[in-house]
């Protein structure tokens, strides 16, 4: 009987591999046989997307805290500017305004006023200009006398003379006559509002100059003593400018002395 084999030849690839065993041998063979330039440039350029997604990742996050910086600040400038503005309404203000009454009637003058400097615009070079306001005022009424307070606003300072001229000298009681040789302009300001016989002192703050606390009377004749209007001018002086020194009130408010 003849002897009959039967040969079943099994070809072990014909089993279809998954996509990605052939993806990463084929990957192998490319890496492989390539030279060693191409696989240099594929580095750079797979190392170029990564440096650059992770630059972008955190520049996005920069930009975003530097937004959240900004409007958290912003919210903290708000928060300040209210602060101060209600020290100035509520604690600041109250306290000079008693002053100054207290100041006018003690002397029986017609006028107590404050001159507070505050910075203006700048010209092109950068340098600012200075201005002052009547930022305070009590007028005797008893006496007849009306507030101008109105037409000192935004007063440039360097169209006057006599504010240098208080800057120097720190003190200044006199006739409206004496200021007027001193300050034309200003002088004439004086004795349009009624006053015959003045008195000034300088404010100063912590760090800079705050302005310049006046009373003036509207006569000539029965006026206190000189020594007792410089005496109580000086008195009242540092307290108003303890009131209107921001340094001087926030240290208050924090407890400090």
């Amino acid at each position: 009987m003849e002897n009959k084999d039967i040969n079943i030849n099994i070809n072990p690839s014909s089993k279809k591999e998954p996509i990605y065993t052939q993806v990463a041998k084929w990957a192998t063979s490319t890496i492989a046989n390539a030279k060693w330039t191409k696989i240099l440039k594929v580095y750079f350029v797979m190392f170029f997307f990564l440096a650059t997604a992770l630059i972008g990742y955190f520049t996005y996050n920069v930009i975003q805290n530097e937004e959240f910086i900004s409007r958290t600040s912003d919210r903290m400038l708000d928060d300040d500017t209210k602060k101060e503005e209600n020290l100035r309404d509520f604690v600041v203000t109250p306290k000079v305004q008693h002053d100054i009454a207290v100041l006018m009637y003690s002397l029986d003058a017609d006028r107590v006023f404050i001159f507070e400097l505050h910075n203006g615009k700048r010209n092109i070079s950068g340098l600012p200009f200075r201005y002052v306001d009547m930022s305070y005022e009590a007028a005797n009424r008893e006496n007849g006398v009306d507030r101008v307070y109105k037409k000192y606003q935004d007063v440039p300072l360097n169209m006057y003379v006599f504010p240098t001229y208080m800057y120097k000298e720190k003190f200044f009681i006199g006739t409206a006559d004496a200021v007027e040789e001193i300050d034309y302009d200003f002088g004439r300001s004086m004795k349009e509002d009624g006053g015959k016989f003045v008195s000034f002192i300088y404010l100063n703050g912590t760090y800079e100059p705050l302005g310049f606390l006046g009373i003036s009377f509207h006569r000539s004749d029965n006026l206190p003593d000189k020594k007792v209007i410089e005496a109580k001018m000086r008195a009242y002086g540092n307290t108003i400018s303890e009131l209107l020194d921001l340094n001087v009130q926030l240290r208050k408010q924090s407890g400090g002395k």
